[in-house]
């Protein structure tokens, strides 16, 4: 379920709660940063949350923020078919964490943490990574990352890739127009599965 790739491309919104009704493993996800914008799994599961909302007018077909926690850790496990390595705090399992600063805005007052977590939440109030145990960002700081030098080998990279790839571009502009077409074309052709939402469903 990649609710945010979806939205920016007009192709729908996943039958969350009627995947998981039917026993259908359900990961969150971001898709590729050129069709979602950025890879923030905070945004991911924020409108995971809110997309359930256009689904239904009933309050309990809405993704609670349990499932929503739940898709994008245990569900995305699975769905790599890594839920043995990865997606819980469990002993045998990597330490893959991420540490939040409850002194940031998005958490004062702490009224729901895990409420907190799912609706406000947009990254800012991480304020360390662990990956496999090892810290790569601590105290609101890349461990062993410069920025500034990676900005600066990103822009001499994209530079550079503008010009070896001119003719390329040159081509996708001209078919651009028809691609941009695809996945709002696909979305409005009949099919068993309504992706839209048009109209409420019980």
């Amino acid at each position: 379920h990649n609710p945010g790739s979806n939205l920016d491309l007009g192709s729908g919104i996943a039958a969350a709660r009627r995947m998981r009704e039917h026993g259908i493993n359900l990961g969150i996800g971001t898709d590729g940063a050129t069709s979602s914008d950025n890879l923030n799994m905070f945004e991911a599961m924020r409108f995971a949350s809110v997309v359930s909302r256009m689904q239904s007018v009933d309050r309990e077909r809405w993704m609670s923020a349990t499932e929503v926690l739940d898709a994008a850790t245990v569900g995305s496990a699975r769905a790599l078919g890594m839920e043995t390595l990865i997606g819980q705090i469990a002993p045998g399992f990597k330490a893959d964490l991420v540490f939040l600063d409850l002194n940031s805005m998005n958490y004062q007052p702490l009224n729901s943490a895990l409420n907190q977590l799912i609706h406000c939440e947009d990254g800012t109030g991480v304020d360390s990574v662990m990956v496999g145990g090892k810290l790569v960002y601590a105290d609101h700081r890349y461990v062993n990352l410069d920025p500034v030098n990676l900005a600066r080998r990103v822009e001499a990279g994209v530079q550079y890739l503008r010009g070896a790839s001119a003719e390329v571009r040159a081509f996708a502009e001209q078919i651009e127009p028809y691609v941009n077409q695809y996945c709002a074309g696909l979305a409005a052709k009949d099919y068993h599965v309504d992706r839209l939402s048009l109209q409420p469903q019980g």
